[in-house]
């Protein structure tokens, strides 16, 4: 069994998910690149990635055409994503152990490859981060309370870390480990990671941050229990297992992400739809900025606290 992946694009986008503000008024929509050299990229990178590793799975690569712009990969059968299996929570799955047992393998993983993979280091400068939210903040009077709460995240990182231009490893980043992208394969109990089109040599806090972002989003899905979400993080970060200082700066980038990109890009549907706008834009104002939005934020505040007072200790 094989499923083909054929590039209809070309030049072709390469996007990855937005970490930090000034990527998203910069050149994030203008990432592009032909569809031979993104068949190229993402085959050579996808090889260097398929390390032994029993925790997680991956496609076998069978074959590619840069050419007819098409890659060929060994079909992952009876597998589901963990963005459908999250769904289930308050149904078939209200434990939580299929995404548990895959986060975990997932964060073991990651840290082994990213420590097989790490090239040089770069600065993080979260004082640019703060002073592009507040920017921001000023400009888009709506969205004023969500930029607010980002700048209020990235501030109390700030002074958890003691500094404001964090050291960090770069290595080489899957791009986009978001739950529809981590699959759960029933007939081997394992995980199994796809789509590779967005890898590249990033910083180590990239693939963890999109991945607890992605998972923290889901706390304002009212139909997903918080706690399913809440083990799932915990069972990345166990597996993950990172140094306190750098679990501090994904902690703060993927909580001011949810306010400085999620929340605003949901409140702006909300305004381009005219016959449900003002019900929308209430039920929005209800959900989100009154209650979800400030209670979250809370939590967020706490772990960051939480995690300082381990590097105090240490």
């Amino acid at each position: 069994m094989f499923f083909a992946k054929l590039l209809l694009a070309d030049e072709f986008p390469y996007l990855a998910p937005v970490l930090v503000p000034e990527a998203s008024c910069s050149d994030y929509s203008d990432r592009m690149r032909s569809a031979k050299d993104q068949i190229r990229a993402e085959w050579v990178v996808a090889s260097r990635l398929q390390q032994p590793n029993a925790l997680v799975l991956m496609p076998r690569q069978l074959a590619c055409s840069e050419i007819n712009r098409t890659m060929i990969w060994q079909a992952l059968s009876n597998s589901r994503p963990l963005a459908q299996i999250i769904k289930r929570a308050i149904g078939a799955d209200r434990t939580g152990e299929i995404g548990i047992s895959a986060l975990w393998r997932v964060g073991a993983w990651l840290k082994d490859s990213q420590k097989a993979h790490e090239v040089e280091q770069t600065f993080l400068d979260l004082a640019h981060v703060r002073n592009i939210l507040a920017q921001q903040r000023d400009v888009h009077v709506a969205l004023r309370p969500f930029y607010q709460f980002a700048l209020q995240i990235v501030t109390q990182g700030i002074e958890a870390l003691g500094r404001e231009r964090i050291l960090l490893p770069t290595t080489l980043s899957h791009g986009d480990l978001s739950l529809p992208n981590i699959l759960w394969c029933e007939d081997t109990n394992q995980p199994a990671i796809v789509d590779f089109e967005h890898t590249a040599i990033r910083t180590v806090v990239h693939d963890p941050v999109v991945l607890v972002s992605n998972l923290r989003a889901k706390l304002f899905n009212p139909l997903i229990p918080c706690e399913v979400v809440w083990k799932w993080e915990e069972a990345f970060w166990s597996g993950y297992n990172p140094q306190k200082e750098l679990k501090i700066v994904i902690e703060v980038l993927a909580s001011a992400w949810i306010y400085h990109w999620f929340l605003p890009r949901i409140a702006d549907r909300t305004t381009k739809q005219p016959l449900l706008q003002w019900i929308l834009r209430r039920f929005y104002e209800q959900l989100f900025e009154r209650r979800l939005a400030s209670t979250n934020m809370e939590m967020f505040l706490r772990r960051i606290n939480m995690c300082s007072k381990a590097v105090g200790r240490n």
